[in-house]
């Protein structure tokens, strides 16, 4: 966020950061913004305007040397497909209207896949695929 163009971003948890003045979370200034949106117009219309996505997570258990494993398989097909990829914390797989991420957890013995996409259906579809791919 510190690098690109990002006005806020969040974690599902609910932590928001608001790069332009802090790169913390501020719940304060989350409160402080959502207020000045809908003076702006009613909370109805911002959520008519922003697109619907669904997001499906599961994760994988693995041991240290394991998820290096498993991330590098996800990795491997990607490059070997020429899909569109990023590889900066895990695996993320962007495609037309949907995303997929295959990353070690950073406390757990697991390797988490989540995906993002249109429909559930999709989301849930992406996921399993991935699933297959990295364990084999």
């Amino acid at each position: 966020m510190s690098k690109g163009k990002a006005v806020m971003g969040g974690e599902e948890v609910g932590g928001v950061i608001w790069p332009q003045f802090s790169l913390a979370k501020d719940g304060f200034l989350t409160g402080a913004m959502l207020a000045k949106a809908i003076s702006e117009k009613p909370l109805s219309q911002w959520l008519r305007e922003i697109p619907v996505y669904y997001n499906v997570k599961e994760r994988v258990y693995a041991d240290e040397k394991e998820k290096k494993e498993l991330v590098r398989e996800a990795l491997e097909y990607a490059k070997k497909r020429k899909l569109s990829y990023r590889d900066i914390d895990g695996v993320r797989i962007d495609f037309e209207d949907s995303w997929v991420i295959v990353r070690p957890s950073g406390t757990e013995r697991y390797v988490r896949i989540f995906a993002e996409a249109k429909s559930k259906e999709k989301a849930k579809e992406l996921v399993e695929q991935y699933k297959k791919i990295i364990s084999g």
